[in-house]
């Protein structure tokens, strides 16, 4: 409780069973005969209306505790506005973000009502050591691009694909067992001309089947002596070649 000589500009009170915030006070003295007044003008936090009252110097007025919070618009309802408050989170979740294999940011996700809201850094990343004992620093966080930062509005966009997709031509090299791919096979393939192939939709189960074909594939033909050779003739340095020790499985990316 705060007595009414005492209120000022921006504080926030109870009256009425309602929630008013101070936009104004004046004090005048009172005379000889007369008590002092204070005039006070406020704001209905709820309603916006403003409001003009009177109290006496000592009069006890309730003072409320109010939380500002930064909100984003988002409708009307009648007389009321509904806002978002895009901080709130019910829980969240860590994962990597490695776009085309590389970078392997953590991204901190917060989920809301079963959905995830937004994105945000870990800042953990001096907790975390290679397979050496190389610790990082704390000068890594926050690790994450705008890119990253707005991923889920991928998972949840209108064009995000559903199902698997595959171009005509690899998937008619791999129906053939991925043969060497001669100058003849890469036209006949397209893999000369993958901007004029066009994507054809399977079914999860080819999908898999397809990679795992692929897998064992690069695995086989790689391995051995006759994989190094192969490797040699495509350009790869000698010592990334010997790295493998002749496993194709390392051939694997």
């Amino acid at each position: 409780m705060v007595v009414a000589q005492s209120l000022r500009p921006h504080m926030v009170v109870l009256l009425d069973g309602q929630v008013w915030r101070v936009l104004d006070v004046k004090a005048h003295a009172g005379g000889a005969q007369t008590r002092g007044v204070v005039h006070a003008r406020l704001l209905n936090v709820r309603t916006r209306n403003e409001s003009e009252r009177r109290f006496r110097p000592e009069d006890r007025v309730e003072e409320g505790e109010v939380e500002f919070r930064t909100l984003q618009y988002s409708y009307r309802d009648g007389n009321d506005h509904v806002f978002l408050y895009q901080y709130k989170y019910d829980s969240f979740f860590d994962w990597v973000c490695s776009p085309n294999d590389t970078h392997a940011c953590r991204v901190r996700a917060y989920v809301r009502n079963g959905i995830v809201t937004r994105l945000g850094s870990t800042y953990d990343y001096q907790n975390y050591a290679d397979l050496y004992g190389n610790h990082a620093s704390h000068n890594w966080n926050p690790r994450q691009c705008a890119k990253g930062f707005t991923f889920h509005r991928v998972i949840y966009g209108p064009y995000r694909l559903k199902h698997p997709i595959v171009r005509r031509g690899w998937k008619a090299w791999a129906d053939a067992g991925f043969p060497e791919l001669t100058p003849e096979l890469k036209s006949q393939y397209k893999f000369d001309s993958r901007g004029d192939d066009e994507f054809v939709q399977i079914s999860w189960e080819d999908a898999f089947d397809c990679v795992a074909k692929a897998l064992v594939a690069i695995s086989t033909r790689y391995s051995g002596d006759a994989g190094k050779q192969r490797l040699l003739s495509q350009g790869y340095q000698p010592e990334m070649v010997e790295a493998t020790h002749g496993a194709g499985t390392r051939c694997v990316k």
